[in-house]
């Protein structure tokens, strides 16, 4: 036979061994391509390596919590807790949160918010880790939702921000909850400021009865190390009357390594818990709600996903208003190896609302008839500049003013 007959007729058995043969009655429903900048992508025999394949069994657990979503994409909101090495006995602490809009506009506080970036609230903090307590706390907000204004009467979302000052001495561990609250919660301080500082001492406590952070020794470490990331994401999206949460939340843990070294040297373990609710607009109550987790190490890649169904099942039914955190809180606060979901869970009611104002997509239509020069706002009393005797409040109170889109009356 000869060689070129030869080559042929291999040409054509790799084609018929290739899942992306060019065939025209089947067509590949996926491609996968290794990283173009992996060295591992391809083994010295030309196919992926076997670190790159999925083992079958993973591929089995991971279609367990596939998120599929559905419906318009409105808000996402991040928030991210990031552990330091520092100085002897103590850690540094970075905290972010952030809201981003998808779509449209909404008519709040006498103006028009535009969609993009909403909030960008910050927190810096030292922990004195062997006392399990708060040093110090300082709060930047790049991005608020009301600067100083003649409508908000030179007040603005940052007054309060001094009033965290106060946490420092405070405990890490129970009671960090109640203590922010009465620093900054409701009109006292401000609602997203609050939500992080929460989940800043709620991810510290935590991270601190881990593993790898339990006997932590600062001599190890080369100062600013990283140490753990939790990094918690809602998106939401709506269809036919629901919305729809997706909930991620990770746990990084770092290991003490060279200051150069392969990534996967600072790799200490990972946590992840995925949280899918739909939630009724109309009542504001959770239709359906699935939870899973899982660990993963160096070694065990492939550990499977854990479903926490009978962990959440009790909350189907339950409306995202005024109480939820509480009735949150007597299903698992008395399970510690539970708080991953308990934050998850705590978090969700706030994403809601960010995403709830998304929906009103034609009120700013609606309104444009009224003589209600504020539009959308938050509860009295919910935060600094929604406070019953705050600017804000007292426009929404007055006397409307008449509708600049009627013509004058004209008095005799």
């Amino acid at each position: 036979m000869s060689k070129a007959r030869t080559s042929a007729r291999a040409g054509a058995n790799a084609r018929q061994d290739s899942p992306i043969a060019a065939s025209p009655d089947r067509v590949p429903r996926r491609i996968r391509m290794a990283h173009p900048y992996s060295a591992s992508a391809r083994s010295r025999a030309g196919r992926p390596c076997s670190a790159l394949r999925k083992p079958r069994r993973l591929r089995q657990s991971l279609s367990f919590m596939e998120l599929q979503v559905h419906g318009h994409p409105l808000h996402t909101r991040s928030l991210s807790i990031t552990l330091y090495a520092a100085e002897a006995e103590s850690m540094r602490v970075s905290a972010e949160l952030v809201d981003l809009r998808k779509r449209g506009f909404v008519p709040v506080g006498g103006d028009l918010q535009p969609a993009g970036i909403v909030h960008l609230m910050q927190l810096e903090a030292e922990v004195d880790f062997a006392a399990r307590r708060l040093r110090r706390i300082e709060a930047k907000q790049p991005r608020v939702a009301f600067e100083p204004s003649e409508r908000t009467a030179g007040e603005s979302c940052r007054d309060p921000a001094g009033r965290l000052d106060a946490l420092a001495g405070a405990g890490l561990g129970e009671g960090w909850a109640r203590a922010v609250g009465e620093r900054v919660g409701g009109p006292r301080g401000c609602t997203h400021i609050l939500t992080l500082a929460q989940l800043l001492g709620s991810t510290v406590s935590w991270a601190l009865e881990s593993d790898e952070l339990r006997d932590f020794d600062s001599d190890a470490w080369p100062e600013r190390a990283k140490l753990f990331r939790r990094d918690l994401i809602f998106d939401g999206y709506c269809e036919d009357g629901r919305l729809q949460l997706v909930g991620q939340l990770t746990d990084l843990a770092f290991r003490p390594a060279a200051a150069v070294v392969a990534p996967l040297e600072r790799f200490g373990g990972l946590y992840e818990l995925r949280l899918v609710a739909d939630v009724e607009t109309e009542r504001f109550s959770i239709a359906s709600l699935r939870a899973a987790d899982r660990h993963r190490s160096i070694e065990g890649v492939a550990t499977p996903w854990r479903d926490l169904g009978s962990d959440v099942a009790d909350l189907v039914g339950t409306e995202l208003r005024a109480g939820v955190s509480a009735t949150i809180l007597r299903q698992l606060a008395d399970r510690p190896e539970a708080q991953p979901l308990l934050a998850a869970l705590l978090n969700l009611t706030p994403a809601y609302y960010q995403c709830l104002a998304n929906l009103a997509e034609e009120v700013p239509f609606d309104v444009r008839h009224r003589a209600d020069v504020v539009g959308m706002g938050g509860l009295p009393g919910s935060c600094y500049m929604w406070r019953t005797d705050g600017a804000l409040h007292q426009l929404r109170t007055e006397p409307r003013h008449q509708n600049r889109h009627e013509p004058e009356e004209v008095k005799s």
